[in-house]
């Protein structure tokens, strides 16, 4: 016979303090009986008796983690990361800027997309022929 969630809420909390106060033999014998009526796993339904956690389920807290926040700088492009540098020569950067000019990500993923697929057909008749 098994418990609806509420009844075996309640179950739970009266089974807690008897659970608390008893010998280990006598804790066996209570999770035996609360896996049997309540459906539990072992571990669960001991955790459930152990803990200061609700009836049915685990609390999950939100701690923060000790130590300062991180904070990050803006997401920039390799090309933007090396426009900062002073050492890098005019002519260096522009030839920089017409090369990220000229590319276009879309039709770059277009291009890896089809070499993929004939890189695929090749490896399987490869396999196909052996």
């Amino acid at each position: 016979m098994r418990l609806k969630l509420s009844e075996r809420k309640a179950v739970t909390k009266e089974l807690k303090k008897k659970y608390k106060s008893s010998s280990n033999k006598q804790k066996g014998e209570i999770l035996d009986w609360l896996m049997e009526v309540a459906g539990y796993n072992r571990n669960y339904a001991a955790r459930l008796l152990r803990d200061k956690a609700k009836a049915g389920y685990l609390r999950k807290t939100n701690k923060q983690k000790p130590g300062p926040k991180r904070t990050y700088d803006e997401a920039e492009t390799p090309y933007r990361k090396l426009l900062v540098y002073e050492t890098i020569s005019q002519s260096s950067r522009d030839k920089l800027k017409k090369e990220y000019l000229s590319l276009n990500p879309a039709k770059l993923n277009r291009e890896i997309e089809s070499l993929r697929k004939e890189l695929y057909q090749v490896t399987e008749e490869r396999v196909t022929k052996q």
